[in-house]
Parts: C-alpha cells; structure tokens; sequence
C-alpha cells in the first residue's frame, strides 16, 4: 500500500510538471517545450 501511495505521489509531481511545462509551451518556443515534455515521459512511464 505505501508503494502505491508513492506512486501517486509521483504521478501528482508528473501531472504538476506538465501542467507548468504546458504553461510555458502557451508562451515560448512551442518546439523547446515539446523537448522538454519528451524528456520528462520516460520518468512518468515508470
């Protein structure tokens, strides 16, 4: 049960990330964005 909790967690931290990476592809440069969501879905996979 506490494994699954900490998995939680994580999935909340990767829901938070993107949200703020989303953010930050609504203003910048879309394709630097899309970069660094590609490097952060191997981690969410997990």
């Amino acid at each position: 049960m506490k494994m699954f909790h900490q998995t939680l967690q994580t999935q909340n931290l990767w829901v938070r990330q993107a949200s703020q990476l989303y953010t930050i592809l609504q203003k910048t440069n879309q394709k630097q964005a899309l970069l660094r969501i590609a490097n952060h879905l191997p981690m969410a996979m997990l």
